[in-house]
């Protein structure tokens, strides 16, 4: 409770900046918006954290708070300027997913993981893709088999973020769930990157483009492992100030996109190769994971402060249409694709969340796609919002609930043998 009320005094104390204050410089609304975020965002991830819920919940609910469109207390031009932070963040969440990718996991269940995912995947998009086509037909939307093609592919996505941080807010150890989750997350995640490329480039018309994207990605799977190497030359050589290191890197890496290398795509496999063909791997790690709060926390916090609340409340009834459609195909996917009765029990809950990376991708449809890039946004971060909001709690009851599971029936098991 304390937590919820020092939540709602600096939350009235910014409405008092706000509405009393002479209004400050950019500069002074810039740094006074990060610090609210910050504190208000800390202390709401504290409040759910004590309900049992994850911490990212008080950071998203935060974000929506402070958001300009739900009650005012903060200005969109500073909010805008904060939108560095976010790429900054989202450098870092794929290098960490990257880092959570380990050649013994993948060479024990590997063509497991991979069957399992393209079967969740084509399964799900079958079922988001029908259900968003049935739906722009419906409102008479332009080129409805187009929108409901990038739609279906934006929600085939899987958070990697909040399936880290939820992992390692459940107090489980190292569990066959957790790993095959994430894996199926990250694997989802460079799937769609590539599948983006080429469903731009074909829907974008131009003849030599698609030629053009298949050199862009060899060459961001190159610069990938080149990064990965000099992070790992640094560590050796220098390895002091990391925290500032890994913030200069991951701005650096945001800007490879303004010479068509994909940074998310180098981010993943910058961590892939760090902790599987370096002597890094452990000590990077440790790195990220005292970091990491932080960067939850301005992530989720400023996504959310950036979301248009009353357009989203007007396509709610889809929203959840959708999110429904793609509940029920990922348990026919894990149907199809696994024999694990706990993956296939409690693995959905794991798989509903929607991933930080349709954010970026669909900002790319909009300035790509101006005639139904605003539709789509809207749908997207509101499946997040939604999702966000309850399905980390489930995934973390979940993995709980698996891990007593597993250790009952490999007792049984023992015990008969």
């Amino acid at each position: 409770m304390v937590y919820l009320i020092l939540s709602a005094f600096f939350t009235f104390l910014l409405f008092l900046v706000r509405r009393v204050a002479v209004p400050p410089s950019v500069m002074v609304d810039i740094v006074l918006s990060l610090a609210f975020i910050v504190i208000i965002g800390f202390f709401l991830g504290k409040f759910f954290e004590l309900l049992q819920f994850p911490a990212i919940s008080g950071y998203l609910i935060a974000g929506l708070i402070l958001s300009p469109y739900s009650f005012g207390l903060m200005n969109f031009e500073p909010l805008n300027n904060l939108t560095f932070i976010t790429e900054i963040a989202l450098v870092f969440i794929a290098i960490q997913s990257g880092m959570e990718m380990k050649m013994s996991f993948l060479k024990k269940h590997g063509r497991g993981i991979i069957k399992l995912t393209l079967s969740i995947a084509c399964v799900t998009f079958i079922g988001v893709f029908t259900a968003s086509l049935l739906f722009f037909q419906r409102i008479s939307l332009e080129t409805p088999l187009k929108a409901a093609i990038l739609l279906g592919s934006l929600l085939i996505l899987k958070s990697p973020l909040s399936t880290i941080a939820v992992i390692k807010e459940s107090g489980v150890k190292k569990t066959e769930m957790g790993d095959t989750i994430l894996a199926i997350a990250i694997l989802k995640d460079i799937i769609v990157i590539l599948l983006f490329a080429m469903l731009i480039s074909l829907f974008g018309g131009e003849g030599s483009s698609i030629i053009l994207s298949i050199v862009e990605l060899i060459g961001s799977l190159a610069v990938g492992v080149i990064v990965g190497g000099l992070v790992a030359l640094y560590m050796r050589h220098v390895n002091v100030e990391m925290p500032v290191f890994i913030f200069i890197l991951a701005f650096l890496v945001s800007q490879f996109r303004f010479i068509h290398i994909d940074p998310l795509l180098v981010s993943i496999i910058t961590g892939f190769f760090i902790q599987n063909f370096t002597f890094a791997g452990e000590e990077f790690q440790k790195v990220l994971d005292n970091i990491s709060p932080a960067i939850y926390l301005l992530f989720f916090a400023l996504v959310h402060a950036l979301t248009d609340v009353h357009a989203i409340i007007k396509v709610m009834p889809i929203v959840l249409i959708l999110i429904g459609v793609k509940w029920l195909f990922t348990e026919l996917g894990l149907i199809i694709g696994t024999k694990d009765p706990i993956i296939k029990k409690f693995g959905s809950v794991g798989l509903i969340n929607q991933s930080g990376l349709s954010l970026v991708l669909v900002l790319i449809i909009e300035s790509t796609f101006p005639e139904i890039g605003g539709i789509i946004k809207v749908i997207t971060i509101g499946v997040i919002i939604v999702t966000d909001l309850f399905a980390p709690a489930m995934f973390k009851h979940a993995l709980v609930k698996a891990a007593k599971e597993r250790k009952r029936s490999r007792g049984k098991t023992s015990s008969a043998s």
